[in-house]
């Protein structure tokens, strides 16, 4: 239990890059969980559709079904959740050598984003911000899902591959 707390409560320290998808996964996992409560509670939207495709000359009638949180509470659950994420992803940023701030950084534009779209700012703005997300998006994915850390001790602490 202490290590999950440290895992996702804790600033300090490095983590692998095992842990780090762990983490992940445990994110992933809340988010799913608390998306489902606040549909199961009302708080959602639900859309459903019918169509048809044809392949081949046959046709295949069908009936597509799509239920999200609402904007609000998807905005909340990420709220909740962000100090979890800022914990696992900042380790690993310490575990590659770097204090982190690239990765707050990123965090409060993402949720700068969600909040503009969450109050209707929309147009060119928020398409740039979401474009300027993704990219960094991809890029930290990269650095904190599958590039190694530093090998040794460094500023942060001792190599968590070593223990």
């Amino acid at each position: 239990m202490a290590s999950l707390r440290f895992l996702l409560l804790s600033f300090a320290g490095r983590i692998g890059r095992g842990r780090f998808w762990l983490g992940v996964l445990l994110l992933f996992l809340a988010t799913a969980i608390l998306s489902a409560l606040a549909l199961w509670l009302g708080f959602g939207m639900t859309e459903s559709r019918d169509g048809y495709s044809v392949i081949n000359g046959i046709r295949t009638d069908f009936t597509g079904f799509r239920a999200a949180p609402s904007p609000v509470v998807s905005f909340l659950i990420s709220l909740l959740l962000v100090g979890p994420w800022l914990a696992i992803a900042v380790k690993r940023r310490h575990d590659r050598g770097s204090a982190g701030y690239d990765v707050m950084a990123f965090t409060a534009l993402n949720l700068l984003s969600q909040l503009f779209a969450l109050v209707g700012i929309g147009g060119g703005i928020i398409n740039a911000l979401g474009l300027v997300v993704s990219i960094w998006a991809l890029v930290l994915l990269v650095q904190l899902g599958f590039l190694a850390g530093t090998r040794g001790d460094n500023a942060y602490g001792p190599d968590p591959l070593a223990r």
